[in-house]
């Protein structure tokens, strides 16, 4: 449209009062007497709805630099945005995105949701660490020789001994098996009545009945911690070093 076929502010106002009483383009058309893609036009601009072109040219990063987007993302296990930030925002978060996903020797997996170790969870921990100690307790893990008889079955038993699928029922029915042997070997051998017993957080493990079933036994329930390390010392440093790969 040049300059002496512009619309005039008469014509705008049509446009768009006739357009406000939902009339469609052609009768706007034929009553201002302008083509169809001036009105087009203008009420795209009114509506806002008309898209900016993007200037500038796509990012042509050096292969050294997508050489520190796999390692950033693949070994280092940072997201986008902590690896933006790691390479002095020279590379936007949207741009490592598509490096990753248009490569072919990358792709997508879903990280466990396991929970963070916040700061209150250090200071619980800490907290009963203290505690422990001061007490006269070690906080720790002990490790019995594993064999099939006796009461340390338990501490070796593993899922593919238990057939069928766990409740807090079948929970409570193996402690009160293996378990109550064990502590009534505890108090005439070594006289020792209060036990402590830590385990992880199942759900047969924190069910209202387990949690019941354990102080009738006279034993003290030690709070699994998050992120607490695994009480096999083995299967422990085994996390430890496949996290660290």
């Amino acid at each position: 449209m040049s300059r002496d076929n512009l619309l005039t502010e008469r014509e705008i106002g049509l446009i768009i009062g006739t357009h406000a009483e939902v009339e469609s383009n052609r009768k706007i058309v034929s009553s201002v007497g302008r083509s169809e893609k001036a009105v087009r036009t203008l009420l795209s601009i009114k509506d806002g709805s008309k898209r900016i072109k993007k200037v500038g040219r796509h990012t042509i990063l050096k292969k050294r630099t997508v050489r520190r987007i796999f390692r950033l993302a693949c070994i280092k296990k940072m997201s986008s945005r902590k690896s933006e930030v790691a390479l002095d925002h020279v590379v936007k978060r949207t741009t490592a995105l598509c490096v990753l996903r248009t490569s072919k020797f990358a792709s997508y997996i879903k990280r466990k949701p396991t929970p963070n170790l916040k700061k209150h969870h250090k200071a619980r921990a800490h907290g009963v660490c203290e505690e422990t100690f001061e007490q006269g307790g070690v906080l720790g893990a002990v490790l019995l020789a594993c064999h099939p008889e006796g009461p340390q079955d338990l501490i070796q038993a593993r899922g593919g001994r238990w057939i069928g699928k766990q409740t807090a029922v079948k929970c409570a029915q193996k402690l009160l098996k293996y378990l109550f042997p064990f502590l009534q070997e505890l108090q005439d051998d070594h006289e020792i009545r209060d036990a402590i017993l830590q385990q992880d957080g199942v759900s047969i493990h924190t069910a209202k009945s387990t949690q019941e079933f354990l102080p009738l036994l006279n034993v003290t329930i030690l709070e699994w911690l998050a992120k607490s390390p695994d009480l096999n010392l083995i299967e422990d440093a085994w996390g430890e070093l496949s996290r660290s790969v």
